[in-house]
């Protein structure tokens, strides 16, 4: 039988299980030259790759921990301190983990790895041992370790760890000539057989194509017809013109040609055609894509325009007529959050006096807050701000919504405010399981001023009635007022008599002061004359007993210095006794004037420094002669912790014997 005889789907197959045959065994040879390569790759990753990477890491973690060490010791902050410290713990775990894949993926000599770990732990030895001492306050000593002993192990152990990644980088350059062969060969292998498929595509692509352009240019006239007649999009055409507007029509994926490069025979008229097909079947899905899309569009709008003006107009109805206020508060929250399908709502009105919001009305609330002041959460935000506010992903804990089933939290948070122009008059919250669209934000923000207008005109209402019956209450009082003012009229007339007649008393009594006053002004003047003579006395007394006592001190003193030799010992003590009492008299004479300096106020005290082992001495000096003369023991302690010298000093006298 002749190759042309055959079906044409006969000769397509033999023709690709021919291609078949020699891709098999390209695809087989191809496959085990990339299995070795990939084993090469392997190798490459596995060791060298695997291998300086850690080194790497461990060259990082180690000069990293370095640095931390330095920072530490120029630090004194507790936060920084701890930070740098768990840095080093960190960077520890990283290069215990590098050296576990060192242990695994090296391909040296395992003395190698056992050699770095050495050095790592004797330079973390060292460095733990100058954290130890940084963190004892010992910085003086840690500075020195660090540039010494520290940096020794340091340099210990990037040495070690140079010497395996210059070994892991000879493995690797000997994995790459390898894989470099393998990659040769693979591709000169591939190179022939491709050039022998080439031809067999060729000639096989030669036979076949000579036999079956006939029938292929029947076939796309054929194809041709059948693309212009769609049966499944005609039915969706006529559904979206009928008004069924939710299906629609996919466009087609465009079939991009390059007529240059299609064969000029019945093969490239098909494949014209049918791009010709595709491009009109893309242009008319578009079109009505675009025409069901505008539709869409128009109802909805319809839909949003019928449902915003039902909502106002249903608002409206419940706000009419006159209500109270918190009934309209009532009204309105109930309408809305059902419109809305709110899950929780509240209202609450602005208070002007003390500049609170008071809650009006709720809607499925557990647990209301009464008031809420400015800038307070959500709701005091938007009032202040006079903005709208929607806060989205709101705890779990933050609202709940209870029924007789359980509990939920809603979603989202929506907090509106209640404005006449500048003037706040509330603001209202909602609670929701979903963000409110364009048209639900459109309703709140056109409701919220007729909500607002309703609510003043209210709140103006009860005013104004409230006001009306406090004037009603206020005239009422005020003629009882107008009653008792005239009873206090008559009372105020007697008491006014009575306090003339009070005030005849005060002038008696204010002439008898005066009197007294002039009284007290003569003696006055009589005792500051008797003060002045009394200083005078004083003064005189004061020049007569010193001129005696003087010469009684400088003959006692005389005495007392003994330059002739011929007084006992007591005789000498007896004189300088006789020396300091003369000093302590003159002293008491001093006191007697300064008690005049004082009267006149003319006294000045001056501090001096006292020795106090003199004082005590002249103590006993004039007290010892008397207990001595009466038998009495008589002694003067001095305490440790009394002063050398003090600045004050009073006089000490013996009794009368």
């Amino acid at each position: 039988m002749s190759f042309h005889q055959f079906r044409i789907i006969t000769r397509i197959l033999l023709g690709f299980l021919v291609m078949l045959f020699a891709m098999a065994i390209i695809g087989r040879q191809a496959v085990n030259f990339i299995s070795t390569i990939a084993g090469t790759s392997d190798d490459i990753f596995e060791h060298p790759f695997t291998v300086s990477t850690s080194i790497s890491g461990i060259k990082s973690d180690l000069l990293s921990n370095q640095v931390r060490v330095a920072k530490l010791l120029n630090t004194t902050d507790p936060g920084e301190m701890e930070s740098l410290i768990q840095g080093i713990s960190v960077s520890k775990a990283s290069a215990d983990h590098h050296l576990g894949l060192l242990r695994t993926k090296y391909l040296g000599n395992a003395q190698d790895v056992e050699q770095l770990e050495t050095a790592i732990a004797e330079w973390r030895a060292a460095r733990e041992n100058t954290v130890a001492l940084i963190m004892a306050g010992r910085r003086n000593e840690a500075a020195k370790r660090i540039a010494t002993s520290d940096t020794l192990a340091a340099e210990k152990a990037l040495k070690e760890a140079d010497d395996i990644y210059r070994f892991a980088a000879d493995k690797a350059q000997e994995f790459r000539k390898l894989s470099a062969n393998q990659s040769l060969q693979l591709s000169q292998t591939i190179t022939l057989t491709f050039i022998f498929l080439i031809g067999a595509s060729i000639v096989i692509a030669v036979i076949v194509t000579r036999s079956v352009a006939a029938s292929l240019n029947s076939a796309g006239s054929i194809a041709k017809r059948l693309a212009m007649s769609s049966s499944e999009k005609v039915e969706i055409v006529r559904a979206i013109s009928a008004g069924d507007l939710d299906r629609s029509i996919t466009v087609s994926e465009p079939i991009e040609l390059d007529e240059s490069t299609l064969p000029r025979d019945e093969l490239g008229n098909l494949i014209k055609s049918m791009g010709e097909l595709a491009d009109m079947q893309i242009a008319l899905d578009r079109a009505f894509q675009q025409m069901t899309d505008s539709l869409r569009e128009s109802r909805a709008s319809d839909r949003a325009q019928d449902w915003l003006k039902s909502g106002q107009n249903e608002l409206g109805e419940r706000m009419r007529g006159d209500m109270a206020v918190n009934l309209l508060a009532e009204n309105v929250l109930g309408f809305l959050s059902g419109y809305l399908n709110a899950a929780v709502g509240s209202i609450y009105l602005y208070d002007e006096v003390n500049g609170i919001l008071r809650l009006a009305s709720s809607y499925a609330v557990s647990e209301r807050k009464e008031q809420c002041r400015l800038g307070e959460g959500v709701l005091g935000q938007a009032a202040r701000d006079r903005q709208t506010i929607t806060i989205a992903d709101i705890p779990p804990a933050y609202l709940k919504v209870s029924s007789a089933s359980g509990e939920i939290a809603p979603l989202i948070i929506t907090a509106i405010p209640l404005t006449v122009g500048d003037q706040l008059v509330g603001a209202m919250e909602f609670g929701t399981f979903r963000r409110f669209n364009e048209v639900e934000s459109e309703l709140l923000e056109q409701a919220g001023q007729a909500i607002s207008i309703a609510f003043v005109v209210a709140i103006a209402r009860e005013e104004n009635n409230r006001l009306l019956q406090q004037t009603l209450s206020q005239t009422e009082e005020l003629r009882v007022q107008q009653e008792e003012l005239q009873q206090s009229n008559e009372e105020l007339e007697e008491r006014a008599q009575m306090l003339e007649q009070q005030r005849e008393q005060i002038r008696a009594k204010n002439r008898e002061i005066t009197t007294a006053s002039e009284e007290l002004g003569r003696k006055a003047a009589e005792l500051e004359r008797v003060s002045s003579y009394k200083s005078e006395f004083l003064a005189n007394m004061s020049h007569e007993l010193r001129t005696p006592l003087n010469s009684m001190m400088i003959l006692s003193r005389l005495l007392s210095e003994n330059r002739e030799g011929n007084l006992t010992a007591k005789q000498v003590e007896f004189a300088t006794t006789i020396n300091s009492a003369g000093t302590d008299l003159v002293n008491l004479i001093n006191d007697i004037l300064d008690l005049s300096k004082i009267e006149a106020g003319r006294l000045e005290y001056i501090f001096e420094p006292v020795s106090l082992p003199s004082v005590c001495s002249a103590l006993e000096g004039m007290f010892r002669p008397l207990t001595e003369q009466k038998g009495i023991g008589f002694h003067v302690l001095f305490s440790d912790d009394l002063p050398e010298k003090t600045r004050h000093r009073r006089a000490a006298h013996p009794p009368d014997p």
